[in-house]
């Protein structure tokens, strides 16, 4: 059974990247600008003044977070509405954590529900929201996000009975940054 579940991952796995380049929306080499050097037309608008360094494999945008950006989507996607989904999103997944810890369910069920979600909703959410899902699910592992989920799972697993703060706070990040991913995609599909 463990071979077979194996197997069907790597199945999906490779179907995913056989289209992964399909479904470019965009290519940046960020050559000094934000052009679209892949065709498709979806500059970005530079805000600020960017600077453009050496990256890793190419050229780098370096943005100071404070007055500069980089804006692909030319506001397609309102920042309201984009910051209000992802919260909405952290927030039912983290309900969801401690309905996990009330009721007992194993987190390996959660975790294969949700990425099962999300891998049917990158098939229909439009090309330009998959990237901007995932990112949005790096929300949680920010430096306020991890210690108020921790602390929260922990606190709320300590003051039940019979329940570990320890094995009953794993995954709780991992579970939480679920929300925002299929919060994106489900607004691009309804949206767009």
């Amino acid at each position: 059974m463990k071979n077979t579940n194996i197997f069907v991952l790597i199945v999906l796995v490779l179907i995913l990247v056989s289209n992964a380049s399909a479904d470019l929306v965009a290519h940046y080499k960020f050559d000094g600008d934000a052009t679209d050097s892949y065709g498709n037309g979806h500059h970005g608008t530079e805000i600020g003044s960017p600077i453009y360094d050496i990256g890793m494999f190419d050229q780098a945008i370096n943005l100071d977070g404070v007055n500069d950006a980089n804006v692909v989507s030319k506001g397609s996607i309102s920042h309201i509405l984009l910051i209000s989904v992802i919260a909405i999103g952290v927030g039912f997944f983290v309900a969801m954590a401690m309905v996990r810890i009330i009721f007992g369910f194993p987190m390996a069920y959660l975790l294969a529900v949700g990425y099962t979600v999300i891998l049917i909703l990158s098939f229909f959410t439009p090309a330009q929201f998959v990237p901007v899902a995932f990112d949005s699910g790096g929300v949680t592992t920010g430096p306020v996000a991890v210690p108020v989920i921790l602390a929260l799972g922990i606190g709320f697993s300590s003051v039940l009975a019979g329940k570990s703060p320890l094995s009953d706070g794993f995954g709780l990040i991992g579970l939480a940054s679920i929300g925002p991913v299929i919060g994106v995609m489900v607004m691009g599909v309804v949206l767009y």
